[in-house]
């Protein structure tokens, strides 16, 4: 976020809300999310053989597991997320168009 504050700023000051700027970014963030847990399910399914000599007391493709771990990850990226960009909407437009 710290890289696109010059953006916001911009935007901010072109009349953009900070609803709209949230939505903007959690948009790609929930993007890249999704991505992400598709192809760290697929990858575990995939592996589930070498994991199963890792892992004790549950089985390699348990979907209580998979699901839970999908659920904690989602749950973290979108309060980092939310929490940066708040963050970085509280930005003065002046300031920002002054970086530039």
């Amino acid at each position: 976020m710290a890289q696109r504050r010059i953006e916001f700023g911009i935007r901010m000051a072109l009349g953009a809300t900070s609803r709209s700027i949230l939505k903007l970014v959690m948009r790609s963030v929930a993007t890249l999310l999704i991505g992400g847990i598709v192809t760290g399910t697929g990858l575990s399914l995939a592996t589930s053989r070498l994991l199963s000599a890792l892992l004790f007391g549950i089985e390699a493709r348990d979907p209580g597991t998979i699901a839970m771990s999908g659920a904690l990850i989602a749950a973290v990226s979108l309060a980092a997320g939310l929490l940066a960009t708040r963050r970085a909407t509280r930005v003065d437009p002046m300031v920002a168009l002054r970086e530039e």
